[in-house]
């Protein structure tokens, strides 16, 4: 396994899920914003394949996105620089 440096790969699961375990869940949405540039940072910023990406689109603008705070919190600043509005917000707090 490896992190890269700058640190946007993965986190191993063992470390994701000891982080949603201490630190608790979160979640993303986005505002009203061009479908194109919500696609654009799904596909380019998630590697998430073409197949999918309308899924999350509307999974970003109903539900929202589950994860930890830090992923989504750089998740959103992403979709900020793209011109999107995005929050994210505590579910479940950790221990």
């Amino acid at each position: 396994m490896s992190i890269q440096a700058c640190g946007r790969d993965e986190t191993p699961g063992e470390w994701r899920a000891a982080l949603l375990e201490q630190c608790g869940t979160y979640r993303l949405r986005i505002g009203a914003a061009s479908r194109i540039a919500v696609m654009r940072v799904v596909r380019e910023r998630r590697a998430t394949p073409l197949s999918e990406i309308a899924a999350v689109v509307e999974l970003l603008q109903g539900a929202g996105l589950t994860g930890t705070e830090m992923e989504l919190r750089l998740l959103a600043g992403q979709f900020a620089e793209a011109g999107v509005p995005a929050s994210v917000e505590a579910l479940h707090g950790g221990q």
